[in-house]
């Protein structure tokens, strides 16, 4: 493992991490010059244990892999303080990011991959596959997950709490289900659930301002749905749970198609 704190402009052109951990610590740690990339075996670990940063963007980062065998993401963060990187990132295969920090990634993320969340860290994500969807989006139960947009060819399951930070469109191309089995907080932007496969609210929706499913597939809804506007659900809906949907401000909210109860 090498870690790297201070000023370190002569950490120069070309440098791949294969194997173990690139430890960064400050927001000086990393060269605006640099062209780093993350191979699998490989870990960048933004250490916020000192202080708050946002790393300098690099002139490139390339990250592929799971990290040290799957058990450690390519990209980490620890640490009590909050830490980002918001240059841009080449996703060049399946990866694995997380830890038990803060993590930023505000950057678009494009590429014919899978992403996958472990670990416990509250991580924020940019918009997600606006010009190349990835193959599918895995978040771990522990932790959050803060996004906006995001796009995938197959599958997105959100398995941790998630907070919108932007209106919200979540899509996937080729009918995958869209899961979001904990808490969605809203923040006062909109969500719209694009899929021919199954959308699922498992428990429950706040602050929303509206939400829309499209008419393709199946809307699967538990727990309490409220917005301040509009609920249109353009496709059939069935419950799996006891259901409430609530409009603070007196929006519509629409049932285009059946409703299947299921006994709640």
């Amino acid at each position: 493992s090498l870690g790297l704190g201070g000023d370190n402009s002569g950490f120069l052109g070309q440098v791949a991490i294969n194997a173990g951990t690139l430890s960064v610590a400050s927001a000086t740690a990393l060269p605006a010059t640099l062209n780093l990339a993350i191979n699998p075996g490989g870990t960048l670990n933004f250490d916020g244990t000192a202080s708050t940063f946002t790393l300098n963007d690099l002139a490139s980062l390339s990250v592929v892999g799971n990290g040290d065998g799957g058990v450690v993401g390519a990209i980490t963060s620890t640490g009590a303080n909050a830490t980002a990187y918001a240059g841009p990132i080449t996703w060049n295969g399946d990866t694995t990011i997380g830890g038990s920090g803060v993590l930023t990634l505000s950057s678009p993320i494009n590429g014919t991959f899978a992403l996958n969340k472990i670990g416990t860290s509250a991580l924020t994500l940019g918009p997600i596959g606006s010009v190349t969807p990835l193959t599918s989006v895995t978040t771990a139960a522990g932790g959050s997950t803060t996004v906006n947009s995001v796009a995938t060819s197959g599958a997105q399951t959100y398995n941790d709490a998630v907070t919108l930070n932007g209106n919200a469109t979540t899509t996937s191309t080729t009918n995958g289900a869209i899961t979001f089995a904990q808490a969605i907080t809203g923040g006062g932007f909109s969500l719209d659930v694009n899929t021919g496969g199954a959308g699922k609210i498992q428990n429950g929706a706040t602050g929303l301002s509206t939400l829309t499913t499209d008419a393709t597939g199946t809307t699967e809804l538990s727990g309490t749905i409220s917005t301040s506007g509009n609920q249109t659900y353009n496709d059939a809906v069935t419950l799996t749970g006891n259901t409430t949907t609530t409009s603070t401000t007196n929006g519509a909210i629409t049932f285009a198609q059946a409703i299947t109860g299921g006994g709640f």
